[in-house]
């Protein structure tokens, strides 16, 4: 068996036998979507929206808005991974930024979406949603999001 970590040869140290290697370079994770912040009214979720890994909403009103489809999560996926399997999954970050304490921003489902937890987001607070690719057949494509860390 082998364990590799990092992306080139040139960037491990071999641990001893069997081949295990540990990257030198500092692991992170980039969030692109942090310069973007979706204001106004409500807002359908892209599936690019959902991959950049943080969802950043101002409104001051109690809003809707709607997760991206399955099937163009799967196919973002796609685009991004060469291939998606039932099981891929990711975190998205969904940060209220503005809004009183007392209105909601809420997310209905995109086609082929099942939400488990509580889909409502009070104003200034965060919370961590995981999205699981649970079919990729065409045209029958699901994703299960489920709701991790709520400060709701």
């Amino acid at each position: 068996m082998s364990i590799i970590i990092g992306t080139s040869s040139s960037n491990f140290n071999k641990i001893d036998s069997g081949s295990v290697f540990v990257s030198e370079q500092p692991v992170f994770k980039s969030y692109p979507g942090m310069t973007n912040e979706i204001t106004g009214t409500s807002h359908t979720m892209t599936a690019a929206e959902a991959l950049d890994g943080v969802y950043r909403r101002t409104t001051l009103d109690a809003l809707t808005d709607t997760f991206p489809s399955a099937a163009s999560i799967v196919s973002e996926l796609n685009s991004i991974q060469g291939t998606v399997a039932v099981g891929d999954s990711f975190e998205l970050h969904v940060v209220r930024s503005a809004g009183p304490n007392n209105t909601n921003l809420t997310f209905s489902n995109g086609t082929g979406i099942t939400f488990y937890g509580r889909n409502q987001f009070k104003g200034l607070r965060s919370s961590t949603v995981q999205f699981v690719v649970t079919n990729i057949g065409s045209g029958t494509e699901t994703v299960h999001i489920y709701a991790l860390h709520a400060n709701l």
